[in-house]
Formats: structure tokens, sequence, C-alpha cells
């Protein structure tokens, strides 16, 4: 995708017309690989690449019973990941606030899914 878009590009407001963003979701007890995908997109693609890590993950349907997927993300593990993301060298991007995310990021459903 890189190949075929590029960096990011905004316009005069602000607003993206090309180029990629890779949006990360980092999940409890290191278990999305996070650290491995980013040091495989500063080799592969470089550390200019616009990175989204995002802290909303919160357990839902049958992920209860399945640990470490049962629980939200701790703040230290969200923290943890944005250090490797500084240490690695990206700046461009988003970070999220892990303390508000849990809530304030997670999607509303206002239907039921079928069995």
């Amino acid at each position: 995708m890189h190949r075929q878009v590029g960096i990011l590009r905004t316009d005069d407001s602000g607003t993206a017309f090309r180029g990629l963003i890779v949006r990360l979701l980092v999940l409890p007890g290191g278990i999305s690989g996070t650290e491995r995908i980013l040091r495989f997109i500063a080799d592969t693609i470089g550390n200019d690449v616009f990175i989204s890590l995002m802290s909303q993950y919160y357990p839902a349907h049958k992920a209860g019973s399945n640990p470490p997927l049962d629980r939200k993300l701790l703040p230290r593990e969200y923290s943890s990941v944005v250090e490797i993301l500084e240490d690695l060298g990206f700046e461009n991007g988003w970070v999220q606030d892990p303390l508000k995310s849990p809530d304030s990021y997670r999607p509303g459903v206002d239907f039921k899914l079928q069995k």
C-alpha cells in the first residue's frame, strides 16, 4: 500500500487526501505483537509513516472467557508501546490517552448479533 500511495499528504486545512495511515490496536498482555509490527514497519517502510496507536480495546462478545482478552488494556501496557514507538523514531501520527480511551473511543452498538 505504501508503494502505491506513499506518505500521508494533507491539504491546507489539514484534511488527508492521499497516503498511508497505519492503525494499530494494542491488545492486553502484548498478544497483538505491536513491538514486532512497529519494528517491521520501521525496517521496511521507514519511521516517517503515520501511525495511529489505538488504546480502546475492550472485551466484547466471547472475549470475556479468553484471557488476556477478558480485560481492558492497562495504561502501563499502552505506555510501554508508546515508548517503543518513540524509541524507533516515529514522529508522525497519533497516540491516545489510555485512561480515557476505553470509554470515549468505544463505538456504539445498536444491534444484536445473530446466532
